[in-house]
């Protein structure tokens, strides 16, 4: 190679990246560069006589993979020479490498050093006294600094978190760190340890003339004890940490958030003189406060960073580390009754925190002035006192909670993040344990009362702010601020007997100053803010959020709510939810409703909807036995067994059937009533009502049950049919009469909630009737688009067809037992009417996607109840739906398509949409794990099939829940002549794959879709594959030849297990003497066969390509099979591999042994079963790691 030259390419591309118009061949010189076989004698020569810094760093970049490529093939003086190359660069090279370079420098050497760390005959301990005996020749502070700083790169470069990929097996990666754990670290750090006490005791540190030695020496000090200590521990309790019962507490609950960064750290006994001894970091606790008392006189006269501030940001790193000292490092109880030790560190630990973090009011103040430091000095000392919590006992927080550093008055200040440090605090004091009996309810007050105040000014101040458009385009700033509140509902969970009247109290305040303001004629923009701002906190302290599992009040709040109860006092948490319900209702009141904005209205709906989720008449959830049984406890109860359940019997519980919950509940109806009719155009109150606050009435039984007898409820239902009559513009309106109208998918969120409170309803006489009177109006809309076809074309045609489709996508959604056969009979009698508005509406992107959509849902709520007739029926419908689709020629994309990049891309859009559709309802067709025809699993592969397979299969199955097949055209032998489940799902496919462009597979859910689907067919459909006709054969392994080449490794899993299942169904039949693919598979002009074009194509992605380690197994379950049926493919693709490697006798011989260790070893036979998929996996993974660098390297 032309050493001048490549250096000048490199030094041209390096620099070409900056610029747009060149970036592009840039990328393409540099890519070729990185794969050149030559690759680290150029990376030297550029870096030995480059003088551009970025082509130094791209490569110092490639010198890393180019060694870590050809590590194998390298001999061991080579590897040597390497190391000493990346060290004379570092430390001897003029000028000195840039920052830049010289870190990329050091990361690679500290790659090479733990690539080497296993070799046969390295001696590990030389190779980093190499390295410091290098620093120690240069003498110089320059030098002493690079090689702290390597040190802690190693450490970064060892520790499983942040290590570099080798393309090695995780074993290596963990032996590494084992070794280096107990070998070295605890050196490592005392090797940092002594440099910082040493330069910090000279006073150089402080007068910023020591080259920032003392700074790297504290990096590598915090690098050290950043290591995870948790996975060999020998500590009692799990990972490392000590019992309950030992002088620790126990770790608090998980959390996310800036409390999760308060670990425990636990190095064990070996580190406890290095680190606990008297005196042993007196030194940098000193340190600490001159850095810290410098960096605050320099931060307020030049209002920037410097060098001590950049010492004192390390010393604090350092002390934060202390504090989460934990597990046997500390002497136990047995050696050390009083704790002596462990005290004196504590102390030590707090009175350097008290220097960041006293006088608070300061501190909160300096934080909140936008200082850098002032910040930084907070968060971190706030930090590590949660740490402390966390770890310590209470009895060491001698203090009394409130005079603690960090929870003083903070109400001059409005910073968030100060306020979300205090919650944090409060919070990891909480989990250990310190805010417990005497100072429970008055410290949870406080703290409220200040976090509540902050908040509420904060909301206050930004009363008037222009709107982000985070409330109207998306959930990001409902996110934002559940993730804020989420740290106040646990202080107000703690102690509720203190902190929810509190809260009722701040409620009803902002209420009747709202009232106050709108009776006053004055602006009440910052009331209702305010009083937005609790309505959203409220729920998120009196319940959880519902993720799909049975909602529970929270243990402290049960344990109040029977607390109270068995006291008979008036219950905090009842009177809050009571309080919360009525602000909620005030829209019933017209006069009240005036004051009320649609914003406040629909987080009061939100909030409502997540309280009844627990509380309201949450017998059947178990909700009553939760709160007896953490009552019982609370309240010290024994053997006696005592529940409360003669108070019980005396007085209902609250919100329950007997207890005034049926009143709740139609106050609430009748309040989502209003939001659906009250403000029309406010889609964001509308769609509350619909799609949040009507699902949690209707999630139970008992509500259902209470729901379909109370005339709000035909409200509702009255207004969703005259909501649906109109759901076009009707030109010459009735004048004085309101049109009712509302979006398309508020008629989902409402039919789907209408549909499910047939649970409440136990004759099914009455259900039927029920589900006939909810479907009727949209039946008969239905009907009305049918017929009227041509006035789809008009735009409010089309809105009306999308309603239509919406609400009975809510229909669908809503099948359960109960009603399925009424929703069934009537979907059968409408599918003519359904494929007319499909094919009218082809011209439509919102209706084609929604007619596919609503097939998709059909098929997974009604397949598993169907019998072999229905099943059919359905099944022959999806066919149909499949048929339309592709005749409509949707989802084609012209080239020249589009009159802008943003109209194709709106385009692009659109089709991504309806193929991903079309995908899905496919999918649901074969998504279940039974039965499928006796030919698809007598070869011995997988039984994956589907409900409409193993329904068509079994002709003397019962009908299921579909009684007199009202409705059904065909007969079951009829159905069962015609319909093929695999025949629906490749002519979908086959409709798919063309409309399959470059455009669409950079979505990735589409991406994911469609090999997942491949994979589940050719799995379970073998036989039925290999007869397909050629043209659909040869797409669909046209298909899944790009996924086995596609960057993403889920869809190239997906592809290996389909050719895996391909390889599997062949071999089978080889053995049974049946011909499997047949000509499909022969080879064409001499070309190779699908098989062995898909063993190549998988073994060169393995052997050459950045595949890595976690598709090691799934190719080698796809390529035994194959490897098996094509023998002579393989031995080809051996010989390709050895003549690369011609005239180095070498590595040939070494790449022999491998491809012989490959097919032989481990005892491996030529079945495809568990035991020998087993084996190839582990013959794999050593076939790559002894092979890749050779074959790359040449």
């Amino acid at each position: 190679m032309d050493m001048q030259g490549a250096m000048t390419a490199v030094e041209q591309a390096a620099q070409g990246l900056a610029l747009p118009s060149l970036r592009a061949n840039a990328e393409a010189t540099l890519l070729e560069f990185r794969r050149s076989p030559h690759a680290l004698p150029a990376c030297r020569h550029i870096l030995e006589h480059s003088q551009v810094t970025e082509a130094q760093f791209q490569a110092a970049s490639t010198l890393r993979d180019a060694a870590l490529r050809d590590w194998t093939a390298l001999p061991p003086q080579e590897r040597s020479d390497l190391r000493q190359f990346c060290l004379g660069a570092l430390l001897h090279r003029t000028p000195p490498p840039a920052p830049v370079v010289a870190s990329q420098l050091m990361s690679t050497l500290a790659v090479i050093l733990k690539r080497a760390w296993l070799d046969d005959g390295v001696d590990r301990g030389a190779m980093l006294s190499e390295a410091e005996a290098a620093v120690t020749q240069a003498s110089t502070a320059t030098a002493r600094r690079i090689g702290l700083q390597l040190f802690a790169a190693v450490i970064s470069e060892f520790s499983p978190t942040t290590a570099s990929a080798m393309q090695l097996p995780w074993e290596f990666h963990e032996r590494c760190r084992a070794s280096l754990e107990t070998e070295f670290l605890a050196g490592l750090f005392a090797h940092g340890s002594q440099i910082a006490r040493s330069v910090a005791e000279s006073g150089a540190a402080l007068n910023a003339t020591d080259d920032s030695v003392c700074v790297a020496s504290l990096r590598l000090m915090s690098a050290a004890l950043a290591w995870d200590f948790t996975r060999d521990s020998a500590a009692g309790g799990p990972f490392g940490f000590i019992q309950p019962e030992g002088h620790l507490r126990p770790s608090g609950n998980d959390r996310d958030g800036e409390a999760a960064d308060a670990v425990r750290i636990t190095p064990g006994t070996g580190w406890r003189e290095t680190l606990l001894a008297p005196g042993a970091m007196d030194w940098l606790f000193r340190l600490n406060t001159a850095a810290f008392d410098g960096a605050s006189r320099g931060a307020s006269a030049s209002g920037g960073h410097s060098k001590v501030e950049a010492l004192a940001s390390a010393a604090r790193g350092v002390v934060a580390s202390l504090c989460a000292l934990s597990g046997d490092v500390f002497p136990s109880a047995r050696e050390e009754p009083g704790g002596e030790t462990r005290r004196r560190h504590f102390a030590a630990c707090v009175r350097a925190l008290g220097v960041l973090l006293s006088p608070a009011n300061a501190a909160v103040a300096l934080a909140a002035s936008g200082s850098a430091t002032g910040e930084e000095n907070f968060e971190d000392g706030a930090r590590a006192l949660c740490s402390l919590a966390e770890v310590h006992p209470v009895e060491d927080f001698v203090t009394p909670p409130g005079a603690m550093p960090g929870c003083n008055d903070v109400t001059s200040a409005n910073d968030q993040n100060a306020l979300g440090m205090l919650g944090e605090l409060t919070l990891a004091l909480i989990a250990a344990g310190a805010l417990r009996g005497e100072h429970e309810g008055g410290a949870m007050e406080e703290s409220l009362r200040m976090l509540l105040h902050g908040g509420l000014a904060a909301v206050a101040e930004s009363a008037y702010d222009d709107d982000d458009g985070q409330e109207e385009e998306g959930k990001a700033g409902a996110a934002a601020l559940d993730e804020r509140l989420s740290l106040i509902a646990p202080i107000a969970r703690a102690a509720p007997d203190a902190t929810l009247p509190l809260l009722r109290q701040a409620l009803d305040a902002k209420k009747q100053a709202l009232a106050a303001t709108t009776a006053n004629g004055a602006d009440p923009t910052t009331a209702l803010e305010e009083l937005w701002w609790l309505g959203r906190l409220v729920p998120h302290v009196l319940a959880d959020a519902f993720d799909g599992e049975i909602p529970l009040p929270p243990d402290s709040l049960a344990e109040c709510r029977a607390r109270a109860t068995h006291e008979e006092r008036e219950c905090p948490v009842d009177a809050l939810a009571g309080e919360y319900v009525q602000l909620t209702c005030l829209c019933l009141d017209e006069n009240a409703r005036r004051a009320m904005s649609p914003r406040l209205l629909e987080t009061l709906t939100w909030g409502s909807a997540r309280w009844a989720d627990t509380y309201l008449m949450s017998e059947d959830t178990g909700g009553s036995l939760h709160a007896a049984i953490f009552a019982h406890n609370a309240l010290g109860g024994g053997g006696e067994g005592r529940v409360y359940r003669g108070a019980n019997k005396a007085k209902p519980a609250a919100f329950s059937e007997a207890g005034g919950g049926a009143q709740v509940l139609d106050a609430l109806l009748r309040a989502a009533f209003v939001c659906l009719t009250a403000w029309p155009g406010e889609t964001g109150v509308q769609k509350a009502a619909a799609s949040t606050l009507l699902p949690a009435l209707t999630r139970r039984r008992a509500l259902c049950r209470t729901c379909v007898n109370l005339p709000a409820w035909k409200q509702v239902m009255d207004a969703e049919s005259v909501a649906l009559a109109h759901s076009a513009a009707v030109a010459g309106a009735v004048p004085g009469q309101q049109t009712l109208h509302f979006p398309p998918e508020i008629h989902l969120g409402l039919s789907e909630a209408l549909g499910r409170a047939a649970e409440g309803l136990n004759d099914e006489a009455q259900s039927r009737e029920y589900i006939a009177r909810v479907l009727a109006p949209v039946g008969q809309c239905l009907e009305q688009v049918a017929a009227a076809m041509g006035d789809m074309k008009h735009p409010a045609g089309e809105q009306r067809a999308v309603a239509v489709i919406q609400a009975l996508r809510g229909s669908v959604r809503a099948t359960i037992a109960r009603s399925q056969a009424s929703v069934f009979s009537f979907f059968s009698q409408s599918f003519e009417a359904l494929l007319a508005v499909q094919r009218a509406g082809a011209h439509s992107a919102q209706v084609s996607k929604l007619i596919l959509k609503l097939t998709e849902e059909l098929v997974a709520n009604q397949a598993c109840f169907l019998g072999p007739a229905h099943a059919g029926v359905l099944c022959r419908h999806c066919l149909r739906v499949v048929e339309e689709y592709r005749a409509s020629g949707r989802g084609k994309i012209g080239a020249a398509e589009g009159g802008s990049r943003s109209l194709r891309a709106e385009r692009v859009k659109e089709c991504y949409k309806e193929v991903k559709a079309m995908l899905r309802m496919l999918t649901h067709v074969t998504n279940s794990d039974n039965d499928v025809e006796d030919e698809e699993t007598a070869w011995g592969g997988s039984h994956r099939g589907s409900v409409l397979a193993a329904a068509a299969a079994g002709a003397a199955a019962s009908e299921g829940r579909v009684r007199g097949g009202a409705g059904v055209a065909a007969t079951s032998g009829e159905a069962l002549a015609k319909v093929d489940v695999a025949q629906v799902v490749f002519i979908g496919l086959n409709t798919v794959i063309p409309l399959i462009t470059d455009e669409l597979l950079t979505f990735p859910k589409l991406c994911h879709q469609y090999f997942a689907l491949l994979a589940h067919m050719l799995e379970a459909y073998p036989a039925k594959v290999a007869a397909l006709p050629p043209d659909m054969f040869n797409s669909l392994m046209g298909t899944l030849e790009f996924g086995l080449k596609h960057a993403d490794v889920e869809v190239a899993r997906e592809s290996l297990a389909a050719a895996g299942a391909m390889g599997s169904f062949q071999h089978h039949a080889s053995v049974d003497g049946r011909p499997g693919l047949g000509d499909h598979n022969a080879r064409a002009g001499g070309d190779f066969g699908i098989l062995a074009r898909l063993m190549r194509t998988t073994l060169s992605r393995m052997i050459f390509e950045d595949a890595g380690m976690d598709l090691v197994d799934a190719a080698a379950d796809a390529l035994l099979p194959l490897m098996l049926v094509e023998r002579a493919a393989f031995e080809g693709v051996a010989g390709e591999l050895l003549a690369k490697l011609e005239g180095d006798a070498g590595a040939q011989a070494r790449v022999m042994g491998a491809l012989r260790e490959l097919t032989t070893g481990n005892g491996l036979t030529d079945r495809v079963d568990r035991a020998n998929k087993r084996r190839f996996r582990r013959n794999m993974s050593t076939f790559l790691t002894e092979t890749r660098s050779f074959v790359r390297h040449n």
